[in-house]
């Protein structure tokens, strides 16, 4: 409450600076004016005309304005119809106000518009009062212009304060839809380790399990600390996907070679958090999982222009022909694909192919940087 106070405050300071301002800025253009048409007709150009003419006929717009502020941001909730009967009293009195200020100055600094004989302030009042200035419709008018000057900075101020209020609800959300794929994550890479650790309990591997439990915690210890965490070094990435690669070495013996080669220069480059998991648990249930084979895993990251690309190359089983990521893709996929749509909108590229050549499987990860 305190911060939109001085929100309001900080506005309608600038807005009676504005004011100001401009009434400043008309008065000086006014006196100009005059003095180029004083000099077009050879006329003296004395402070006399100053005061008489140009000061009563703009400078009370300074006083007056802020007024009719505080009045319309009374009244701005009403309908405008109301608004603009509101206002009617207001803008009469401003045109009396007007007029008298122009009749004051005009006793005091301009003798040469009254007859002879009227040497008081009063009467000279007087006689401006019963020639018949009583009302200035300038001053009127001024009055409706300020008003609508003011309201029109009043509506895009909202317009601006509903924008951003809309961009932050959007930001909100995304970060809540983000937060919510990061932590569908988690349980379906927990349920992939314990399955791996069932299937080795079962074959009475218990040394394996032990070591796999072990690796396991400490790569727990570690995602979880994360789970608040969007974007990481991808040195931190790199971390976590060696102590998950570790879990599979020690389940699949000598069976696995891993190959990190990663650029120098982008290892302190931000990426999604436990980004790499899901590629590399796919590579292990549609790749490794499905031969007997020795099984190489190589994952390696160059700087490319403005993004950052990675390759990871199984040679293990092949993808069928047909094979359609959005449709063939699992879970753990499918949540990184929308994870990468909403932090990078169109600007990643991610791909499954077969290399032929070397007969295995390649995944492709284009990012920008950021």
């Amino acid at each position: 409450m305190a911060d939109l106070s001085n929100q309001a405050k900080a506005s309608r300071q600038k807005i009676f600076l504005l004011n100001t301002a401009f009434w400043i800025t008309l008065f000086a253009i006014a006196i100009w004016n005059n003095y180029q048409w004083a000099l077009s007709i050879g006329r003296e150009f004395s402070w006399d005309t100053i005061l008489s003419w140009s000061v009563p006929y703009y400078l009370p717009m300074i006083i007056i304005g802020p007024a009719a502020y505080g009045l319309l941001t009374r009244w701005i909730e009403l309908p405008y119809s109301r608004q603009v009967l509101f206002h009617l009293v207001p803008s009469i009195l401003t045109g009396l106000v007007h007029q008298f200020c122009l009749n004051f100055f005009s006793a005091l600094y301009n003798e040469v518009m009254f007859p002879n004989g009227l040497d008081s302030l009063s009467s000279k009042l007087s006689w401006r009062y019963e020639s018949g200035a009583v009302f200035s419709s300038n001053g009127f008018v001024f009055y409706w212009l300020t008003v609508g000057a003011f309201c029109a900075i009043i509506i895009y101020h909202r317009y601006r304060l509903q924008q951003l209020s809309h961009l932050q609800l959007k930001s909100d959300l995304d970060a809540a839809k983000l937060q919510s794929l990061q932590m569908q994550l988690q349980p379906h890479f927990l349920f992939n380790s314990f399955n791996a650790i069932s299937t080795m309990a079962r074959k009475n591997q218990m040394e394996e399990v032990v070591e796999t439990v072990a690796a396991l915690g400490d790569l727990l210890r570690e995602s979880l600390a994360l789970r608040d965490v969007q974007m990481i070094s991808l040195s931190t990435e790199l971390r976590l996907t060696e102590k998950y690669l570790n879990v599979q070495k020690i389940r699949l013996h000598d069976r696995l070679t891993v190959s990190l080669d990663m650029q120098p220069e982008i290892l302190s480059l931000h990426v999604p958090s436990l980004l790499f998991q899901p590629i590399v648990e796919n590579a292990f249930k549609h790749g490794v999982e499905k031969t007997s084979d020795p099984v190489s895993l190589v994952i390696s990251g160059r700087q490319v222009g403005s993004h950052v690309a990675f390759t990871f190359f199984n040679n293990g089983a092949m993808l069928p022909d047909n094979f359609d990521l959005e449709k063939d893709a699992g879970f753990g996929l499918t949540i990184t694909l929308s994870r990468l749509q909403h932090l990078y909108g169109d600007e990643f590229m991610l791909t499954l192919s077969n290399d032929r050549e070397q007969g295995g499987v390649v995944v492709e990860l284009n990012l920008p940087i950021k």
